[in-house]
C-alpha cells in the first residue's frame, strides 16, 4: 500500500505555506478561508490554541505580517500588526506566537487612555460571528 502525500501548496506563496507549516506542527489549529480562494489561493489564515487566536498574512511589500485578533471596536478595528512592512521573511513559532497576546503596542497604549480590546472567548466563538467566509482547517 502506498501512502499519498499532499503536494498541493494551498496557500498564495511557499513562505505562507511553510509559516502556516510551522504553526501547525508546533500544535496549534491553523484555518484559511475558502471565500479568498475562489479567485486564487488564501494570502492569509488564523491560528488558534482554541482560546486565543492570531492572524498571518502576506504583508504587501513581500514577507509575512503577524497581527492580534480582538473583537471589533472604533479605537482599534479588529487588531494589531505586530510587524511593519517589509515582513518577516524569516518567521519563527516565537513571532507567531506573539500575535496570540492580549497585548497592545506602545503607540497605542499611549493613545488609549485606558481602553483594552475584548478578545474573542474561542475560535468558534470568533467563526460565529465573522461567518460569511467559510473556514477550513489546514
Amino acid at each position: 500500500m502506498t501512502q499519498e502525500t499532499q503536494t498541493e501548496m494551498i496557500f498564495k506563496s511557499e513562505l505562507l505555506q511553510n509559516t502556516a507549516q510551522m504553526i501547525k506542527d508546533a500544535g496549534y489549529k491553523v484555518f484559511y478561508s475558502v471565500w479568498k480562494t475562489l479567485g486564487g489561493k488564501p494570502s492569509y489564515f488564523h491560528f488558534t490554541d482554541g482560546t486565543k487566536i492570531g492572524y498571518c498574512q502576506e504583508a504587501y511589500f513581500g514577507g509575512i505580517q503577524f497581527s492580534t485578533v480582538h473583537k471589533p471596536s472604533t479605537q482599534a478595528g479588529t487588531g494589531f500588526a505586530l510587524n511593519d512592512d517589509p515582513g518577516n521573511y524569516n518567521p519563527t513559532i516565537k513571532d507567531a506566537e506573539k500575535a496570540l497576546s492580549h497585548g497592545m503596542p506602545g503607540w497605542f497604549i499611549r493613545r488609549a487612555k485606558g481602553w483594552k480590546p475584548t478578545k474573542y472567548e474561542s475560535w468558534e466563538e470568533y467563526a460565529a460571528k465573522n461567518n460569511s467566509p467559510k473556514y477550513v482547517e489546514f
